[in-house]
């Protein structure tokens, strides 16, 4: 099958997954590294799917295998951190967040993806400054706000807690702002590790479509078909 061919599916696969496709889209994509097995985009869109299906083992494996194919690949470097969070693997997922972050110092959903880890670690005060950095470029990030507040709890500052309210508020959507109530993501604690789950990461509020979730795949890869 010719290159091109295997750029139709990588297209196909892309609008699949916006469309919240997802079944159809991983096999557009799985399809898309089977013509091309040395090209990371079929890799890459298929780890980004699979990560969405909560399916992290199968999505740490082929967001490996991206990221060795294209170091560079931020995309994939940051949704690697993210499948690693969920199976308590915070270092190598702290890692790759730096990594991701040293290819692209203003990329805001490593940023939190950083901070979100350190949190995970049982690393407050570091987690707090990760946000803060966020928060200096991207005020109201409602994300950087409410996880933040997480860690000043976990820091026993409750009381500055009240200082999130309003801006946290402020940034949701006005027609979204009553119903919009922060879901959590439970970090699953690696087999053997003996570690606990941390306070539960605040990643998206329900119904805020507009905002990226950093648990979510980062999808900017750029494709790039054809013989290597």
């Amino acid at each position: 099958m010719r290159p091109d061919h295997a750029a139709a599916l990588y297209t196909l696969g892309t609008l699949q997954r916006q469309k919240g496709q997802l079944e159809d889209a991983l096999a557009s994509f799985h399809q898309v590294r089977e013509l091309e097995a040395q090209n990371a985009i079929g890799w890459a869109g298929e780890g980004s799917v699979l990560l969405r299906l909560n399916r992290v083992d199968e999505a740490v494996a082929s967001l490996r295998q991206a990221v060795a194919l294209d170091p560079d690949d931020v995309a994939s470097i940051g949704n690697l951190g993210n499948a690693l969070r969920p199976l308590g693997l915070w270092e190598e997922a702290l890692a790759a967040c730096a990594q991701a972050l040293a290819l692209a110092p203003d990329y805001l959903d490593a940023q939190l993806s950083h901070a979100n880890a350190l949190q995970d670690m049982g690393r407050p005060q570091e987690a707090v400054a990760g946000y803060d950095r966020l928060l200096q470029r991207a005020p109201a990030d409602p994300r950087a706000l409410a996880n933040r507040g997480l860690a000043l709890r976990s820091l026993g500052q409750a009381g500055l807690l009240h200082e999130l309210h309003r801006p946290l508020r402020a940034s949701l959507q006005p027609a979204f702002r009553r119903a919009a109530i922060p879901s959590t993501i439970g970090i699953k604690p690696q087999p053997g590790s003996g570690r606990q789950p941390r306070a539960h990461i605040v990643e998206q509020p329900q119904l805020v479509r507009h905002i990226t979730d950093a648990h979510l795949p980062f999808e900017n890869s750029k494709p790039d078909f054809g013989p290597r």
